[in-house]
């Protein structure tokens, strides 16, 4: 999915957090926002991935303006990692399989267990996931993004909790 994004601007409580966002997003490619902490990459990824609403500008995703587009399927085909991991009280397999669940999604074992080899918790199946470590506990939520093969995928700070090997 290709995203563009002409003159966006965020503002909270008078505090302007994003001024005169000019960029565009191509296709099956890897797109990177590098800055300070505080500089906004975080309330940017989450107003293009339609959880934050912008407070000006223009946001087109295949060349699509977002206000005139089903923002639900729109949201359906993309997924956003958070910072922290969040784990649900249950084992590895059920946090990933989760949303499969939900919306009732066929084949939702072999797609749980094809992501959690990619990424490199085969075996773990049956663990608990609030005894995994972090880094553990960051891919599981990465696989739980990944199991609905979704266009795009936002990355807030992915490799946060990682150690230098699995980085």
């Amino acid at each position: 999915m290709r995203i563009k994004v002409e003159k966006l601007g965020k503002s909270f409580d008078g505090k302007v957090i994003l001024d005169n966002i000019n960029l565009e997003i191509q296709e099956k490619r890897v797109s990177c926002f590098i800055g300070p902490n505080g500089a906004g990459k975080t309330t940017l990824l989450k107003i293009l991935n339609l959880l934050e609403k912008p407070s000006g500008g223009n946001i087109y995703y295949d060349n699509k303006d977002y206000a005139e587009i089903d923002r639900l399927s729109l949201q359906r085909r993309m997924v956003l990692l958070a910072q922290e991991a969040v784990m649900f009280n249950t084992s590895v397999f059920n946090n990933v399989a989760y949303g499969l669940k939900a919306r009732k999604r066929k084949g939702a074992k072999k797609k749980v267990k094809r992501v959690l080899e990619m990424v490199r918790l085969s075996g773990m199946e049956t663990r608990s996931a609030l005894s995994l470590s972090g880094g553990e506990s960051q891919r599981v939520a990465l696989a739980r993004a990944l199991v609905f093969d979704p266009e795009v995928v936002f990355l807030d700070e992915p490799t946060h909790n990682l150690d230098p090997i699995s980085k």
